[in-house]
C-alpha cells in the first residue's frame, strides 16, 4: 500500500461545525458518472435520495450495521441496490475498495470508527478529492505514470509508454462492458479517461451495438462516462486523434471533432484550411500534438467504407472477410499533401507547407523539434516543427540506396503483418525506423540529414526505440526465431534473444521495464519480456490482447480493450494494476481435517449457531442448485399430468434460479438478496441481504440454507428465520472491485457452493489473475475441513479463478478456473491432487459429460453475453440427461432423444464437425443450424423447439424452460402440459419437486405451478 500523507493537497478548509452538504459534493464532484464512497453513521438518510436524484452517480456506502439496514431497504424499494448503491457494513476502518478506484469519498460525520485519511487516500484514484467536514483532500498525480494520448502512444509513434508503475503480473481493477466490439478499433487514454473507437465491421451480432461508436470510460473504475455516434463512412482506425486531460479531438473525413472530455459535449467543429480544401485536400489525415502545438496534415479523401454485418456463428472471424471490408482503405489511405501547425488550444494557425507530390501520413512522425515524412519513390522530407521550414529532402537523384531500400509501397494487410493502417514509421534516438505493411525490409533513416543507415531483411510490424537501443521483433514466426536489439543509428547487433512462441500481427507495446506480446497460432494469451534480461517471463495472461492495440500502458496500470473473437476465455474491458502479494497468512499447503482455527485477519463467527429445525431435504425437494451436486438436473418425482398457476411473486431484482426444501422456496437476487417464500402461498416469510449479488442460488441442508456472496463471505442462516447462523470469509483481502458494473470482492463465491455428506464445499475467485481460494466446511458448525489458495504467490503453475457453478462427483471437486487454466479437479476429502482436466471451457453453465470430464456452456459469468466456440475448441459437448427408457442429450437450445448413449454420441460428433465437408471444423466453417441437422433412426424423437433454457428431469419425464413458457414432456416426447411465462425465464430457474414446479422469471418474478 502507498502512503500518500505527505503527498495531498489540501485545497480547503470547510467550517467545522457540521458535515458538508449533499449540494457541496455535488458541486465539487461534478454531475458526470463517478464512484462515490460515503462513509456516514446513524442519522437522517436525506442524502440518498438527492444524490440518486442528482447525479449518475455510483455510490458506495460505508456504514454501521443499523444505518447499512435501513439504506440498504431504501435502495432496494427503488431498484437501485446492486446497480447504483452497494452497501458495505464495515466493522472496521476498511473502505473494502481496491486502490486508486473512488472519483471521491465524503465523510459525512464524526465516528468513532472513521477511517484513517491514509485509508481514505488509498481508495481514490489519482486526482480524485476527499470531503470531510474540516478540509478537503486531493490526491496528486503519480509522476511515474503516464497517459497514452496519441495512437501510438505520443507523436513520435514509439509505442514505449513512460509508465513505471504498470506492468505484469498484475492484479483486477475492473472487467467492465463493453464485452465484445466492432471492429476496427483505437484506445486513447488520458485525463483519467479511456476513449474507445469502434469501427465498422460486425463479424458477430453482439457486435452490432458498437458498430461505428465512441465510448469513454473512466479509467481508473471502468464506469461508462458518455458515448457517442461516429460517422459511418470512415475507418476508426487512422492517425488523426489526440487525447488531453480536456479534450478528445479526432477527425471524420472534412471535419475535425473537439469534445469534452469529460462529457461528449461539442466544444469546437473546424474544417481544413481554405487554401487546402479549395485544391481538393479536404479531408483531416493525420494530427500530433506536442506541447501547446497541434499539427495536422490534410489531403484528398481516404477510400470510404460501410458498416457490414455478419451474424458469424463461430466465435472468431475469417480475415479474408477482414480484408474485404478493408480493401477500399487497404488501396487508398494515407495521402496527404498539406501539413500545418496551430497553437493549441486556441488554434491558431502559424504555418503550412504544401507538398507537389503527397507524402504517406503513415510516415509522419516527430521528435526533438523536427517533422519526418516519406513519399515511396518519390521523396523524404523532415520539417522544422516550429517553422514548417524544411531541414533536409531527399529523393532518388540524392539518396538512391534508401529509395531502393524502400521501395514501392506495398498495398496489404495481413495475419502477421498488421493492418493497412498501421503507422510505419517510428522516430527514436535521431533515427526514424520504416517497418510495417508498406515496406519489405526495415530501414534506419537518420533524422539529421535523410541519410540511409542500415537495412535488415526481416519484416516486421513491432519496432520500438528504448534506453538507446532499438528492438525489433519479426513478423510471425517459428518459436525459433530470433528477435533482435540493434544499435539505432548503424544497424549493429547487440543481442539476440528468443521468444520460444510463435508471433502474431497484434499490437505490440511496453514500457521501461516489460515489453506486452500476444503469441500467435490462436493461443491468444498476453504474455510479457522482462527487458532486463529479454527472457520470456514464465507467466500466462488472462486476457487476449486486442489485434488493433495490444496491451496499453497508462495509469500506472494495464488495459485489455474488448475484442470481436472468442479464443480466449476472459472477455470484455479489463484493467489491471501491479500485483501484490497477498498476505503470508494465506499459503496454499491444506489444512489438516480437525486443524481449522480463525483466518489471520478475516472475518469469521466462531462455532456455527443451531437453527430452529433440523429438518433434512425430502427425496422429491430440489436443495441445490439443478438439484444435485453433480447438477444432473433430475428428481425423483413425476412431472405431473397437469399444473395450475398457484401463486406468483415479485422479489424487485434479477433471481437466481431457485431451490425448494422444507416448505419453502429459495431464491438469491443480484442485489445481494436472500429471500424464503412460503411453496403454498408465495408469501415471503423472510429476506437476508450480503454485500454482495448472488449469481447462483443457496443450498440447503438440514435446517440452514447456505450460500456464497459477491462480497467474498460464504453465509448460513436459519432456514426457517433467516437468522444468521455463521459466516467466513473465504476471500484473502479485502478488496472490491468493478466486475460488469457491479461492486464485488476480486475474489467473489460466484460459483455457489455444493453440499455432500456433511460437508459444503465453496470457491472464492475471478480470474486467475487473483486466483481462487477453495475449501470445505462443517455446515453444521463452520468448522474448516480444508482450505487452499490458488494464486501466482503460492501456486504459480495453477492460478485459476471460478468461471461457472461448482460441480462434485465421486469424491472430485470440479472449479471452472477460466483462462488460462481451464477446469480444475480436487480431491474432496482434502482439497489435494488439483489437476487441470480440460482448458478452454466457456460458459457458467458446467456439467459432467458422460466420461467424466466436464464441459462448459452458457452465457459467461457476469458478463450475461453468450462466448462462442472456435475452432480450438469442439463445438458441442455431451450434455445428456435420463428418464424412463431414453437418454437426453441437449445441444443448442434442442432436445433430442434416444435408446442410445451411443446415438447421442454420434450426434454430438455430427456436430462438432463442418457441414458441408463432415470434416473438422475451420475457420471458414458454418456450423449446423440445430434445427436442420439430419437425424436417423435412432433418435427416437426430437424438440421442434431449440430455445431450450433449462430442464428439470423426473421420473416419467421432463419439464423444459422455453422463451417464455413452459413444457412437460412424457419420456416418448408427448407434451404433458404446458403454459404460458409472463417473461423470460432465468437460465436453469426451474425447481420441480413432489408437488409443485417453481420458475424463476428475468423481470423478478417467481412462478410456481401446482401439480394437479
Amino acid at each position: 500500500m502507498t502512503n500518500y500523507m505527505l503527498s495531498v493537497l489540501v485545497i480547503g478548509v470547510l467550517g467545522v461545525a457540521n458535515a458538508p452538504a449533499a449540494s457541496e459534493l455535488v458541486q465539487r464532484v461534478g454531475r458526470q458518472p463517478a464512484l462515490v464512497v460515503i462513509v456516514s453513521g446513524p442519522g437522517e438518510m436525506q442524502w440518498l435520495d438527492q444524490l440518486l436524484d442528482q447525479t449518475p452517480w455510483t455510490l458506495c456506502c460505508v456504514l454501521d450495521a443499523a444505518t447499512a439496514r435501513q439504506v440498504r431497504e431504501r435502495a432496494r424499494s427503488g431498484g437501485q441496490l446492486g446497480r447504483r448503491v452497494f452497501v458495505l457494513d464495515s466493522p472496521d476502518k476498511s473502505l473494502w475498495l481496491a486502490d486508486d478506484m473512488a472519483d471521491a469519498v465524503w465523510v459525512r460525520s464524526d465516528l468513532p470508527a472513521a477511517p484513517s485519511e491514509t485509508e481514505m487516500l488509498r481508495v481514490l484514484r489519482p486526482g480524485g478529492i476527499c470531503l470531510t467536514k474540516d478540509k478537503v483532500l486531493t490526491k496528486p498525480v503519480p509522476r511515474d505514470a503516464d497517459q497514452w494520448t496519441h495512437p501510438y502512444h505520443g507523436p513520435d509513434n514509439n509505442v514505449v509508454s513512460h509508465d513505471r508503475r504498470a506492468g505484469l503480473p498484475g492484479e483486477l481493477r475492473f472487467q467492465t462492458y463493453p464485452v465484445f466490439a466492432a471492429m476496427p478499433n483505437q484506445t486513447l487514454v488520458a485525463g483519467g479517461r479511456i476513449f474507445f473507437f469502434t469501427g465498422h465491421i460486425a463479424f458477430h451480432e453482439r457486435e452490432e451495438p458498437l458498430l461505428d461508436t465512441l465510448i469513454a470510460l473512466n479509467a481508473y473504475n471502468g464506469l461508462t462516462l458518455w458515448r457517442r455516434s461516429l460517422q459511418p463512412q470512415y475507418v476508426v482506425h487512422n492517425l488523426a486523434k489526440v487525447a488531453t486531460e480536456r479534450e478528445v479531438i479526432f477527425a471524420e473525413g472534412p471535419v475535425l471533432w473537439r469534445l469534452d472530455a469529460a462529457t461528449g459535449a461539442v466544444r469546437a467543429r473546424l474544417t481544413v484550411p481554405d487554401e487546402a480544401a479549395s485544391a481538393g485536400d479536404t479531408d483531416w489525415k493525420w494530427l500530433a500534438l506536442s506541447g501547446n502545438t497541434l499539427f495536422a496534415a490534410w489531403g484528398p479523401p481516404d477510400g470510404r467504407v460501410a458498416p457490414y454485418r455478419l451474424k458469424r456463428r463461430l466465435g472468431h472471424w475469417p480475415w479474408n472477410v477482414a480484408n474485404e471490408q478493408y480493401k477500399s482503405v487497404t488501396n487508398r489511405f494515407g495521402a496527404a499533401r498539406w501539413i500545418g501547425a496551430y497553437r493549441f488550444p486556441e488554434m491558431k494557425l502559424l504555418w503550412t507547407v504544401r507538398e507537389d507530390e503527397p507524402f504517406d501520413v503513415r510516415t509522419l512522425c516527430v521528435y526533438q523539434n523536427r517533422i519526418f515524412a516519406l513519399a515511396p519513390t518519390k521523396y523524404a522530407v523532415a520539417w522544422n516543427a516550429a517553422t514548417g521550414k524544411p531541414l533536409w529532402r531527399q529523393t532518388p537523384e540524392t539518396a538512391a540506396d534508401l529509395f531502393r531500400a524502400v521501395g514501392p509501397p506495398l498495398l496489404r494487410q495481413g495475419w502477421g503483418l498488421g493492418w493497412a493502417t498501421y503507422t510505419c514509421a517510428r522516430a527514436g534516438e535521431g533515427v526514424v525506423c520504416l517497418a510495417g505493411p508498406l515496406f519489405r525490409r526495415t530501414i534506419g533513416v537518420s533524422l539529421d540529414d535523410g541519410r540511409l543507415l542500415w537495412t535488415l531483411d526481416l519484416q516486421s510490424p513491432h519496432a520500438f526505440f528504448l534506453q538507446g537501443a532499438l528492438y525489433i521483433v519479426p513478423r510471425v514466426g517459428s518459436p525459433s526465431t530470433d528477435c533482435r536489439k540493434i544499435d539505432p543509428h548503424s544497424g549493429e547487433m547487440l543481442q539476440q534473444f528468443r521468444l520460444q512462441v510463435i508471433g502474431s500481427c497484434t499490437r505490440l507495446t511496453a514500457t521501461p521495464n516489460q515489453f506486452f506480446y500476444r503469441p500467435g497460432g490462436g493461443q491468444g494469451r498476453t504474455v510479457f519480456v522482462d527487458l532486463a534480461t529479454l527472457k520470456l517471463a514464465n507467466y500466462v495472461g488472462i486476457v487476449r490482447p486486442g489485434c488493433f492495440d495490444g496491451v496499453i500502458p497508462a495509469n500506472g496500470r494495464l488495459y485489455w480493450m474488448p475484442l470481436a473473437c472468442d479464443c480466449w476465455q476472459v472477455h470484455g474491458t479489463l484493467c489491471m494494476a501491479p500485483r501484490r502479494p497477498l498476505s503470508d497468512a494465506w499459503t496454499s499447503r491444506a489444512t489438516a481435517v480437525g486443524a481449522a482455527r480463525p483466518l489471520a485477519g478475516r472475518k469469521t463467527s466462531g462455532r456455527w449457531q443451531a437453527p430452529t429445525s433440523d429438518r433434512p431435504a425430502a427425496r422429491d425437494d430440489w436443495p441445490a442448485f439443478r438439484a444435485d451436486p453433480a447438477g444432473t438436473a433430475t428428481v425423483r418425482t413425476s412431472v405431473g399430468r397437469q399444473v395450475e398457476m398457484a401463486w406468483k411473486g415479485d422479489l424487485g431484482a434479477k433471481p437466481s434460479a431457485p431451490i425448494c426444501a422444507a416448505g419453502k422456496v429459495f431464491v438469491g437476487t443480484e442485489d445481494g438478496s436472500v429471500f424464503a417464500l412460503d411453496a403454498r402461498t408465495g408469501r415471503v416469510t423472510w429476506g437476508f441481504t450480503a454485500r454482495a449479488a448472488l449469481t447462483f442460488p443457496p443450498v440447503y441442508w438440514n435446517g440452514r440454507v447456505i450460500f456464497g456472496a459477491c462480497d467474498g463471505f460464504l453465509y448460513c442462516v436459519d432456514a426457517e428465520t433467516g437468522r444468521l447462523l455463521g459466516q467466513i470469509e473465504l476471500a484473502p483481502d479485502r478488496r472490491f472491485v468493478n466486475i460488469m458494473g457491479r461492486l464485488m470482492s476480486a475474489w467473489p463465491l460466484g460459483g455457489g457452493v455444493v453440499v455432500q455428506d456433511g460437508t459444503v464445499y465453496a470457491a472464492a475467485g475471478s480470474t486467475a489473475a487473483d486466483g481462487a481460494v477453495v475449501a470445505a466446511f462443517d455446515p453444521a458448525t463452520g468448522r474448516q475441513r480444508w482450505r487452499r489458495l490458488y494464486s501466482l504467490d503460492h501456486e504459480p503453475q495453477l492460478s485459476f479463478g471460478v468461471q461457472s457453478n461448482l460441480l462434485l462427483k465421486d469424491g472430485r471437486l470440479f472449479v471452472n478456473g477460466g483462462a488460462p487454466t481451464g477446469v480444475v479437479a480436487l480431491d474432496a476429502a482434502a482439497g489435494q491432487a488439483a489437476e487441470v482436466v480440460v482448458q478452454r471451457q466457456n460458459g457458467q453453465e458446467m456439467f459432467l459429460q458422460p466420461d467424466g470430464k466436464p464441459w462448459c456452456t452458457g452465457p459467461e459469468l457476469y458478463t450475461d453475453q453468450r462466448a462462442r466456440t472456435t475452432i480450438f475448441k469442439p463445438h458441442q459437448g455431451r450434455v445428456y440427461f435420463h428418464t424412463g427408457d431414453v437418454h437426453i442429450a441437449l445441444a443448442q437450445g434442442r432436445l433430442f432423444a434416444s435408446h442410445s448413449v451411443e446415438a447421442l454420441d454420434r450426434l454430438v460428433k455430427l456436430l462438432n464437425t463442418d457441414p458441408r465437408t463432415r470434416a473438422k471444423i475451420t475457420g471458414s466453417t458454418d456450423p449446423w443450424d440445430i434445427r436442420r441437422v439430419p437425424l436417423d433412426h435412432s433418435i427416437v424423437w426430437a424438440s421442434e423447439a431449440a430455445d431450450v433454457r433449462g430442464l428439470a428431469i423426473g421420473t416419467d419425464g421432463l419439464v423444459a424452460l422455453h422463451g417464455r413458457g413452459v413444457q412437460a414432456l412424457s419420456a416418448d416426447g408427448k407434451t404433458v402440459w404446458r403454459a404460458a411465462l409472463p417473461a423470460t425465464p432465468v437460465r436453469w430457474g426451474i425447481a420441480l419437486t413432489g408437488s409443485r414446479c417453481v420458475v424463476t422469471l428475468t423481470n423478478g418474478e417467481v412462478v410456481c405451478f401446482q401439480k394437479r
